[in-house]
């Protein structure tokens, strides 16, 4: 897992030496998400068991990207908040992608969504 270090004011290089990547909150949004897109593809590329998202799949993603919630998303694809729950479950387990920030990174560096869909 990638641990990124958010940070508001200067820094010794010593203590940021734990992290895998540094965030600044007076960056830029096309900064921050390169950053954040960069620390994603290479925990991405490590991962052993390489599975492909099915369509429904894909679909749950591009909408949680979207920062839809379980419900809106099931009754959008007309499934049970039980199913959309199982499907996010799966993209985690073939993603090794835990948190919603870094789906929504995933999603953009595989063309699922661009950034003007997000908002």
């Amino acid at each position: 897992m990638a641990v990124v270090a958010l940070v508001y004011q200067y820094v010794e290089r010593d203590a940021l030496k734990n992290f895998d990547a540094v965030v600044d909150i007076r960056d830029s949004r096309p900064a921050i998400i390169e950053t954040l897109a960069q620390v994603s593809v290479s925990q991405v590329d490590t991962r052993k068991d390489n599975y492909e998202l099915t369509k429904r799949e894909t679909a749950v993603l591009v909408q949680l990207a979207q920062g839809k919630t379980n419900k809106e998303i099931a009754d959008a694809l007309n499934v049970s908040v039980h199913t959309v729950i199982s499907h996010r479950k799966n993209i985690t387990h073939k993603t090794g992608i835990k948190s919603v920030a870094g789906l929504t990174v995933y999603a953009m560096l595989n063309n699922l969504i661009n950034e003007n869909s997000l908002f």
